[in-house]
């Protein structure tokens, strides 16, 4: 297909023309484009910017025509990769293992940045303080710390927090189920670094309990 001012010229060859199906295909392919082009000729033409507008419609015309929805949830994506992503939100699939402590993730990019937590990696810089992340969302976060905006609050005290993390910590100390605890006093941790810290306070690093 070509596009060219206010003319789309299709170009086929007579090979692609040879079976039923493929003839069924150029006239869906055809239909699709008129429909496109029904949609977008009102546009007015932005020829200071080489017709971007119109390239704009199209796209986001082909996007609405590509949605795949979830027979889940209903949901849709714009891409087969990201349906089969969210699938696994579903299915509870975790084909990701750490080779390092084994741990299970739905994402490569979940176990790329649970790897850090082993090689100390932390790329996300905070421009503010300094403080470093091995996740950009744990960045976002902190960042708000440092603003005075408290948008979760404690349903429980009143208490405010800047992060939806720091709510969900904040709750342990009401319930007291703390995910992780000191096997020498006991003390409950919400997130390994903190109980890895706290053990140096024994002289032992190395006893976790779960």
């Amino acid at each position: 297909m070509i596009v060219q001012g206010n003319l789309i010229t299709i170009t086929l060859t007579t090979r692609s023309l040879i079976s039923d199906t493929s003839a069924m295909k150029f006239l869906a392919l055809r239909a699709s484009i008129f429909n496109i082009w029904n949609v977008t000729q009102n546009a007015p033409l932005d020829l200071s910017r080489h017709g971007t507008a119109w390239k704009t419609n199209v796209t986001n015309t082909f996007k609405f025509q590509r949605r795949l929805p979830c027979q889940t949830c209903g949901k849709s994506f714009d891409r087969p990769s990201l349906l089969k992503r969210h699938l696994r939100t579903h299915t509870g699939e975790k084909p990701h293992g750490c080779a390092i402590c084994g741990k299970m993730f739905s994402t490569s990019s979940s176990l790329n940045t649970h790897v850090r937590i082993h090689t100390g990696e932390r790329p996300h810089e905070c421009p503010m303080c300094g403080k470093r992340f091995t996740a950009s969302s744990n960045l976002y976060y902190h960042r708000m710390t440092h603003y005075k905006e408290k948008p979760h609050k404690c349903d429980k005290c009143g208490r405010s927090f800047p992060t939806p993390g720091d709510l969900r910590a904040h709750g342990y100390s009401h319930t007291g189920n703390w995910p992780l605890r000191c096997s020498i006093c006991n003390r409950g941790f919400c997130k390994f670094g903190a109980l890895h810290h706290h053990m140096k306070s024994h002289g032992n690093s190395n006893t976790l309990t779960i």
